[in-house]
């Protein structure tokens, strides 16, 4: 502001000198006041680049921005040069150079804030270059070191209105970035919800159509495998419901609130169904201990994945071990939850009528764990265990006054 008005005061300091020179010559032309024919390259550039400025900050169009900048630019230049032929400043004249001016820094900001970098480059390059011909044509430096202060004052404004399109993009970049990185996190969190979940209750849907094959001459079992099933599909189905409004933020959803988190009391009726939809004979052996919902939850899935990988692997498993025991807070998390699955047949023989169906790559569920226990502070380590055995622990830390209900 400072720079427009100092611009403003030498512009029509410089007027007024050249007319008075003129006046006192007698031979020259007088001031003119008027729109004559010169002062039209100082009305044109103005004229133009007002609607253009307007039009194309209106549709925000990157690339569109850039070549009007540049158009902006060139016909500012192109009155530069008509100007300096044809002379005759008015007051009206460095009026509309200000003006001018003002639009030329506004189109440089918009430029480096949104444009490509080689095109926001090409039009900064040929916008400064108008910059400095708006200078040349509404200010007539009597001095070396006036025009070099003009000069100064003009090319300040410019590199603030770069810098601060900049400093715009660079906020935009972090927001887009921030938004990318949530919505990341939302898929991989969708992804564990579904792994932990659906593939739990979808595995025991294969185990029991596949138990179905054997029963298949006993109808009394055969309806009871077959209600297994049912009641499967339908947990694996509230499950992707579950999962599915979790990313969904539109007010009709506002009132069903977050999904529900899985707590230690579910590991009962979890351990009891798999007991009863498989062949294993399950051991469970677990402290009466409270642990906060996050916790949990982690436990829960830490369950739910160990015991989906033993229907994977070993559908045949002879016995599988699960504990949840709290350790005291000599230990070096201090006082800590400790989940442990263990089954001792990796390798046991499949029952007759049992297709390997459940054997297939991939397995991002033991890294999902690991990384979910590691935000909480804890430990997971899963490996083999005996001679054909398997086994998963995991340390979760618990508040310091965290114990028996």
């Amino acid at each position: 502001m400072f720079a427009i008005c100092h611009l403003a005061g030498c512009a029509s300091e410089d007027a007024a000198v050249s007319a008075e020179r003129q006046s006192l010559g007698g031979g020259h032309e007088e001031y003119r006041c008027g729109m004559s024919g010169g002062a039209l390259f100082y009305f044109v550039p103005g004229a133009f680049a007002v609607p253009t400025a307007v039009l194309v900050l209106g549709f925000r169009r990157r690339n569109l921005l850039a070549a009007a900048t540049g158009v902006v630019a060139l016909v500012s230049i192109g009155a530069t040069f008509a100007a300096q032929a044809w002379g005759g400043l008015t007051a009206a004249g460095a009026v509309f150079g200000l003006l001018e001016t003002a639009t030329l820094l506004l189109l440089m900001n918009r430029v480096a804030r949104w444009c490509a970098l080689w095109p926001a480059v090409a039009a900064l390059v040929v916008a400064s270059l108008a910059l400095t011909g708006v200078m040349i044509r509404i200010v007539e430096p009597a001095t070396v070191t006036r025009a070099l202060l003009v000069l100064a004052y003009w090319f300040l404004g410019g590199i603030l209105a770069v810098g601060v399109g900049v400093h715009l993009r660079s906020v935009d970049v972090r927001w887009a970035q921030s938004v990318a990185a949530k919505r990341r996190a939302e898929r991989l969190e969708l992804a564990r919800d579904l792994h932990d979940f659906v593939a739990h209750d979808v595995s025991g849907m294969v185990v029991q159509a596949q138990a179905a094959r054997i029963v298949a001459g006993q109808p009394a079992q055969l309806l009871e495998t077959l209600d297994r099933i049912e009641q499967g599909g339908q947990r694996a189905l509230a499950a992707m419901d579950r999962a599915v409004a979790m990313l969904r933020t539109g007010p009709e959803n506002a009132a069903l609130g977050p999904p529900a988190r899985s707590t230690l009391d579910d590991l009962v009726p979890l351990l009891d169904r798999f007991a009863a939809e498989g062949t294993a004979n399950v051991h469970v052996d677990i402290d009466d201990v409270t642990a906060p919902g996050e916790i949990a939850a982690t436990a829960y899935r830490v369950v739910t994945e160990s015991l989906t990988n033993v229907r994977r692997h070993a559908p045949a498993e002879s016995r599988v071990e699960v504990s949840l025991t709290r350790r005291a807070a000599e230990s070096p998390l201090g006082p800590t939850l400790v989940v442990a699955v263990t089954n001792n047949a990796a390798g046991a023989p499949r029952r007759p009528g049992l297709s390997p169906g459940l054997h297939r790559h991939g397995g991002l569920g033991l890294l999902g764990l690991a990384e979910r226990v590691e935000a909480l502070g804890g430990t997971l380590h899963a490996g083999p265990c005996g001679p054909a055995g398997w086994r998963v622990v995991a340390a979760l830390p618990l508040p310091p006054d965290t114990g028996a209900p």
